[in-house]
């Protein structure tokens, strides 16, 4: 059966509303390390010996840094996963120029309302790279987008049984 693993962003923690939203959804196959305070590189190497532990298959659910750290991994470990989901993905950030072996299930969910994240570089990056990008009325938290989280994810987990 395959795992669900989020991370978290750099302002948020492993059990915020995504984490419990994925939990509620999928009992028992959400798991979320804890890289709070841990700078980039940190949280590399934290999620390194976390994700060596795993013996399933494994979808990474990355918001914001942790969509940046998801990419990152799948460079590091191109085969280790069935898919990303990028949640207003930090790929703007040089770390993220990175054109790693993407899962075949990888997809991008943004706000067009958030701040944080420079919409430009979230379609660039896409287009390069051949990922759906799919854009909700919303901020960088997506706190209202939970329902089109859940669908995306439901997908994903369908195309890799």
């Amino acid at each position: 059966m395959t795992h669900l693993v989020f991370l978290h962003g750099q302002e948020s923690g492993p059990f915020g509303s995504k984490y419990q939203t994925l939990a509620a959804a999928y009992p028992e196959r959400v798991l979320s390390p804890d890289f709070s305070g841990q700078e980039l590189s940190l949280r590399l190497e934290t999620a390194k010996a976390f994700l060596s532990e795993q013996t399933e298959p494994l979808i990474l659910v990355g918001s914001s840094l942790g969509g940046l750290l998801a990419v990152m991994l799948a460079a590091a470990m191109p085969e280790r996963f069935d898919g990303l989901l990028l949640l207003a993905p930090a790929l703007h950030l040089p770390e993220g120029q990175l054109f790693p072996q993407l899962p075949k299930q990888t997809v991008v969910l943004a706000g067009l309302q958030d701040t944080i994240i420079p919409a430009e570089a979230l379609k660039v990056w896409c287009e390069a790279r051949q990922v759906p990008l799919f854009w909700v009325e919303d901020d960088h938290r997506l706190g209202d987008s939970h329902d089109k989280i859940l669908a995306l994810l439901a997908e994903m987990l369908e195309a890799v049984v």
